[in-house]
């Protein structure tokens, strides 16, 4: 048989009989071993030799080898002429099946190279085998035509080895590595003797994996919390939690425990980082706990966990901050406002005409477009103080009464002017305060008399005033045409909006904009 080497590009000769490739993690590696186990039958000096042998292929650098092994063939004197014609692997197990052209089938461990059973399955020569992954097993054909399916007895294996075989390690590691039962005791006694001789690391281990997750209990986690805790050393509980999380995911009791000894530690966002990779069990305790900390990761705990009571807590919770918030944020408005009208005073105070510097046309028309805003700003504020409205509440129940005069005025039409006069300038402050607010108060306006907001679109980014003859320019922005006009007769060569360099200084008509203009005007006014 060749064995080739493709990234080498070479090959070597194996002599075997047959051979199969198999992957192994060694402990401390992130990565599995690949591995050959392959079997041979060969006379030198009269003397038969079989062996079966395990070897890795490509070691990792710097990282711990699987150690070759090889283990004998022993075949029966009626066998003597046999030998092995295939070779499959159990991943499910961690099995080697050895099968012969008469019919013997030979099992081994693949970790040790340890024999764990022997038997013939057919009485016929075997002629092909192929894998049946999903019972840990292979098929075989024989001369006769037969299907066969041989596989683990998994009830059996784990005491027939502990037993006949007197290997209570190979039973509780194949108990641990297929989930098999029958070792629950064999597990519980070597945890007791690893903690007993202070082999923490190894007793987290052999917890982690524990066949059917026996030792995975609040005892074992006491067991460990109870450890004195050395200086210099990993404590051993969080050795124990290190293991779980690299080959599972925690149960709940176990997410639960984890999650308060990080949160007492102030990491909260190696919490954050296991529950998106989703190495914790949602429950309703694990979103009490991590709430005294952080209410919107409890909240997506509870939505997890299906704890409904606790989520609608939580929204509540949640709407109530939010109203805080909303307080806080009017707070702020106001501070605003009073620096908006210190800035307009300001300016006001300010005669361009005495300055012993002179301003350019372009900074003369940027003072004066501010100045038109915040002046804009104060009047809505005076109108509301005028009135005493201070709130939104205040504004809303003035609007009512305005509209319900309206209704009542009995066609007066100075009264009624008057009126809606009044309700388009509130609606004009509500506007700066709250939309839904503004949306109520628009309804009381009645068509023919309501002062629109213009949308962004139709606004000059310059003048932020309606356009009346929309002009594009070469990077793409739409102007009103006098005041894109006024910036390139002052020397720019850069689109006011986004700073970049005109390609040219032509001005293209953008007749779509103006008929959408037009035709809003022209709603506007019905």
């Amino acid at each position: 048989m060749q064995l080739f080497a493709l990234h080498q590009q070479q090959s070597q000769a194996l002599e075997t009989h047959a051979a199969s490739f198999a992957s192994f993690r060694v402990t401390g590696n992130d990565k599995d071993s690949i591995l050959i186990c392959f079997a041979s039958k060969t006379i030198n000096a009269g003397q038969v030799t079989s062996k079966m042998h395990v070897i890795e292929l490509g070691a990792q650098p710097g990282k711990p080898s699987f150690t070759k092994k090889q283990a004998d063939l022993f075949f029966p004197p009626d066998f003597a002429d046999d030998f092995p014609v295939s070779i499959q692997i159990s991943n499910k197990y961690g099995l080697i099946y050895v099968i012969t052209k008469l019919g013997l089938l030979f099992v081994y461990d693949m970790e040790t190279a340890t024999a764990v059973y022997r038997n013939r399955i057919s009485h016929d020569p075997i002629f092909l085998t192929a894998e049946a992954s999903s019972v840990g097993g292979f098929y075989a054909v024989n001369r006769r035509g037969q299907v066969l399916l041989a596989t683990v007895n998994e009830a059996t294996i784990v005491p027939f080895v502990s037993g006949q075989s007197n290997n209570l390690e190979l039973a509780v590691n194949l108990a641990k590595r297929g989930n098999l039962p029958g070792a629950e005791e064999l597990v519980v006694q070597r945890f007791q003797e690893l903690f007993a001789h202070t082999k923490y690391k190894e007793a987290a281990e052999l917890a982690a994996e524990s066949p059917r997750g026996i030792l995975r209990t609040p005892n074992t986690i006491a067991k460990f919390q109870s450890v004195p805790v050395q200086a210099g050393q990993t404590p051993p509980l969080l050795q124990y939690f290190g293991t779980l999380l690299t080959g599972s995911k925690l149960n709940a009791f176990e997410s639960l425990e984890l999650s308060r000894l990080v949160i007492n530690q102030n990491k909260k966002n190696l919490l954050e980082n296991w529950l998106v990779e989703d190495k914790l069990e949602f429950s309703e305790e694990l979103g009490d706990l991590v709430k005294t900390v952080d209410n919107e990761l409890a909240l997506k705990i509870y939505i997890k966990a299906r704890a409904t009571p606790k989520v609608v807590a939580a929204f509540a919770e949640r709407r109530a901050f939010y109203s805080k918030q909303a307080l806080r944020t009017n707070d702020a408005a106001d501070k605003f406002q009073q620096i908006t009208e210190k800035f307009e005073a300001a300016l006001s105070d300010i005669s361009y005409n005495k300055l012993e510097i002179s301003l350019s046309e372009e900074v003369q028309e940027q003072i004066e477009l501010i100045h038109a805003q915040f002046k804009r700003a104060k009047s809505r504020t005076e109108f509301s103080e005028k009135l005493h409205l201070r709130t939104i509440n205040d504004l809303k129940k003035e609007s009512s009464e305005l509209h319900k005069l309206v209704i009542t005025s009995n066609g007066e039409p100075g009264d009624r002017f008057e009126a809606v006069s009044l309700l388009t300038k509130l609606k004009d402050c509500m506007l700066t305060e709250n939309s839904k607010v503004a949306s109520y108060v628009s309804e009381q306006v009645s068509t023919k008399h309501w002062s629109p907001v213009i949308p962004d679109d139709f606004l000059c980014p310059r003048s932020l005033e309606l356009m009346k003859d929309p002009v594009i320019v070469s990077t793409g922005q739409t102007y009103e045409r006098s005041c894109i006009q006024k910036w390139l007769d002052a020397g720019h060569r850069t689109c006011p909006k986004t700073q970049q360099t005109l390609l040219h200084t032509a001005l293209t008509p953008n007749y779509v904009l103006k008929s959408l203009i037009g035709l809003w005007c022209q709603k506007q006014r019905r």
